[in-house]
């Protein structure tokens, strides 16, 4: 433990290579007059002997000075406390013990059980270098008829939940995480309500939750433990994947750890570009993507939330994350009021890797099912308004009739799951149904 003895033992000139002193809070920063820390790098603010907050380096200000954002509440710090930089960055724990826990964005458990015995980490690896993702070519199955029959994932894809609020995305996901074939999910609930992570912990069934990490940092954290959080989910799925296991991670929200991005930046002194977002953010955003993926022996899938600003599809952060992503599922707010879940808009939504990952047989059979959903999406307002005389159009007619039994197979209760031949027989005899529909 570091004493005042300690400090007074360092020589003068030497004594702000690790240890600063508080000279002012600035909004929801502090600043420093050293120690010599690099951006990043954890300090710890002192009173006496006594490790109070953790904060990381996040700027530098002129003669010295440091800009530091701290992990909690600012409350309680005086001008003159003493920092001292530890050298390295913030490190958590990886590992199986995490399975079935709850831990926030440094690693410390939420759950009320022990703390996490296992080595630690860095919670930022090298870049994946382009040439050593392999190519995706297995189905990642989540027993969800209307994604494995038509929408079908790949091991190692990367995909957005476009959706506004209150459309259902919380359950499609729980959903999702009970019916995957994967062999363990990290989830990382960025910047949620409290009631919200505690729901999500207790309504997941437990032979999945003895299988999923959960990294949780409410919405009234501190903007770095949020995106730090972040971090700390990637970090504890990268140490999966490079044991050889099958990972889906899903970060709900990806619009929220932006925001958190953009305090930190606006707090560092950048200026807002698009809708009150930094230029930060927008290079954040592929960085975090980018680590997801097929890479070593394992697999990351992964499945970004993205909250649409009043049910806009241009969006800034879905914009910037949409031509990353190798797919998308849009969830329709028109949908969920009729009480259809899941309120997946599949005509709207695309998985870019399911030639790869599926045979032609399979690949045939979605197309034809997107094609009648199209045509009778083509034709909805003049049915709906009488316009439409039955036996105009053969191929039409065919696909009013399935529509019925089409919309019921696209939904499914929350405690239901398919296997993938389930799925797959159920479609065909619906389309084969109606002979008019073998040339759609």
């Amino acid at each position: 433990m570091i004493t005042a003895e300690d400090i007074r033992a360092v020589p003068a000139e030497r004594r702000f290579r690790r240890f600063g002193r508080i000279e002012a809070v600035r909004g929801l920063s502090v600043v420093s007059r050293g120690p010599d820390a690099a951006i990043g790098e954890i300090l710890w603010l002192m009173d006496g002997d006594r490790r109070l907050m953790a904060l990381e380096a996040s700027g530098f200000l002129p003669h010295g000075r440091v800009l530091l954002t701290p992990f909690g509440d600012l409350t309680g710090i005086r001008q003159g406390m003493m920092v001292l930089s530890t050298g390295r960055r913030l490190r958590v724990p990886v590992g199986r013990g995490l399975l079935g826990r709850v831990v926030d964005g440094t690693g410390e458990p939420m759950d009320g059980k022990p703390p996490v015995w296992s080595r630690r980490f860095e919670i930022t690896p090298e870049p994946i270098r382009p040439l050593d993702r392999k190519p995706i070519d297995t189905p990642l199955w989540t027993g969800i008829r209307a994604i494995d029959g038509l929408l079908t994932l790949g091991r190692g894809q990367r995909v957005g939940i476009f959706a506004g609020a209150g459309v259902g995305k919380t359950t499609l996901l729980q959903q999702m995480l009970e019916g995957t074939t994967a062999d363990v999910a990290v989830v990382g609930l960025i910047g949620e309500r409290g009631r919200e992570i505690s729901e999500f912990y207790h309504q997941l069934a437990p032979e999945a939750l003895a299988k999923t990490v959960i990294v949780a940092a409410t919405s009234d954290s501190p903007a770095i433990l949020r995106l730090r959080a972040m971090d700390t989910t990637f970090r504890v799925a990268e140490a999966f994947r490079a044991q050889g296991l099958d990972v889906m991670l899903v970060v709900d929200s990806l619009t929220r750890v932006a925001m958190a991005q953009s305090e930190v930046g606006l707090e560092s002194g950048e200026i807002a570009a698009v809708r009150g977002y930094t230029p930060s953010v927008f290079h954040l955003l592929p960085r975090v993507l980018e680590r997801a993926g097929r890479v070593g022996p394992g697999t990351i899938t992964g499945l970004f939330t993205v909250l649409l600003d009043s049910d806009d599809p241009t969006d800034p952060i879905g914009d910037a994350v949409r031509g990353i992503l190798d797919g998308n599922l849009y969830l329709s707010r028109h949908l969920a009021e009729r009480d259809h879940f899941p309120a997946i808009d599949v005509l709207k939504s695309l998985s870019r890797v399911m030639p790869e990952v599926v045979g032609a047989s399979h690949q045939q059979l979605a197309s034809k099912a997107r094609r009648v959903l199209a045509r009778l999406d083509k034709n909805a307002d003049l049915v709906a308004l009488g316009a439409y005389h039955p036996g105009a159009d053969p191929m039409l007619d065919a696909c009013l009739r399935i529509e019925p039994d089409l919309t019921r197979w696209l939904q499914q209760s929350v405690e239901a799951f398919d296997t993938p031949d389930e799925t797959l027989t159920t479609l065909r005899e619906l389309l084969e149904r109606e002979p008019a529909l073998e040339s759609a």
